[in-house]
């Protein structure tokens, strides 16, 4: 029993971090295939961003637009032109 309820969690997550990777493409983020979402035992039960590739120094490593900037210290509606 324990070991199908870990396998249904583990299942969930990675069904969320495929479901964001696909929100951030359609967005056009820029960069996505040199990095990797995964478990980050850092941030307890969180989840982390790392390189997938390595990277030299001064490289960019991923461009975000801003309708995908989550956060609550951004308001989308004052940066619209009408």
């Amino acid at each position: 029993l324990a070991a199908g309820i870990l396998f249904s969690k583990i299942r969930r997550r990675a069904t969320a971090v495929e479901g964001l990777m696909s929100w951030l493409a359609e967005l056009r983020t820029e960069g996505l295939d040199g990095l990797r979402v995964a478990s980050c035992p850092d941030a307890g039960k969180g989840l982390g961003v790392f390189a997938a590739r390595d990277f030299e120094e001064g490289d960019e490593v991923c461009k975000v637009p801003a309708e995908a900037i989550m956060s609550v210290h951004v308001d989308h509606k004052e940066s619209e032109t009408p």
